[in-house]
């Protein structure tokens, strides 16, 4: 039996140090994405509750929840909403698109997430508004970025 010890060289501690790196930043930009998703959805959850007043179902129109079902963990594309942390190879985040949601609207759906999301828009902008989740969103993100 030989004991030999395994002397390393730089470029091999290198990319030993990189390989370990990547792992951790891939990770971390995993974790990120599905945080962002929770928020994500609580501030779903709070638009929905928030009309009709006092709770229950809207009188103007059936809701489909399906504002649920416009965000996706995953890769960035042009969306709404762009949160990620990055390094040479990983960009994680949300995308929020109407591509996600079904279409029971008489408008498209993405026309219907961009008054909801964007606008905060209950239905229409007759029936009822409230703070625009994309906006609670965006300062939530801000307390993460660096000054």
């Amino acid at each position: 039996m030989s004991n030999k010890i395994k002397v390393w060289t730089i470029q091999e501690m290198l990319e030993d140090a990189k390989k370990k790196m990547q792992t951790a930043m891939k990770k971390a930009a995993e974790d990120i994405a599905w945080k962002v998703e929770e928020k994500y959805e609580t501030c779903i959850d709070a638009f929905y509750k928030s009309y009709p007043p006092g709770g229950g179902e809207p009188p103007y129109y059936d809701r489909g929840y399906n504002l649920y079902n416009a965000s996706s963990a995953g890769a960035l594309g042009n969306t709404y909403a762009n949160v990620s942390v990055s390094s040479d190879e990983f960009t994680s985040g949300i995308i929020v698109s109407g591509d996600n949601m079904s279409d029971p609207y008489k408008d498209p759906a993405s026309y219907v997430l961009k008054g909801a999301f964007v606008l905060g828009y209950h239905g229409t902008s007759k029936t009822g508004s409230v703070l625009p989740t994309k906006r609670i969103l965006d300062k939530w993100w801000r307390q993460f970025k660096s000054p």
